[in-house]
């Protein structure tokens, strides 16, 4: 059997949420959301933008507790919608209506995996 992996984020036992207990009573009725727009450019020397990357945090303007997106693979990618590693912010890549997906670009992906309790043995 694998070590059973708990989520640390997300318990509110957790110190860090400490500031946000006023959530266990807030309704989450009333939202800000802070975007930030990147243009990326083709390298150092070729100032040419050749993509753009939007990131999006989610929190409640009442409690502010952050939300979490969910469903995203975690890391960085101008082909696909990503999520960051404590997963409050959202990265996208976007065109402008008509461009086109400029091919070839680096970007990164994290995989997560419990790791076993002991060593596996060497035969």
């Amino acid at each position: 059997m694998g070590a059973e992996v708990k989520p640390v984020i997300n318990s509110m036992d957790d110190p860090l949420l400490e500031r946000f207990r006023p959530q266990e009573r807030c309704e989450h009725l009333n939202f800000d959301v802070h975007a930030n727009v990147a243009r990326i450019e083709k390298d150092e020397t070729d100032k040419t933008i050749v993509a753009y990357s939007v990131d999006l945090r989610l929190h409640c303007r009442d409690c502010g507790l952050p939300f979490e997106w969910v469903g995203l693979p975690l890391g960085f990618s101008h082909y696909q919608p990503t999520v960051s590693i404590d997963g409050q912010e959202m990265r996208v890549p976007a065109i402008p209506l008509g461009g086109k997906v400029t091919e070839g670009l680096a970007g990164f992906r994290v995989t997560m995996q419990a790791f076993p309790e002991k060593e596996p043995t060497r035969q």
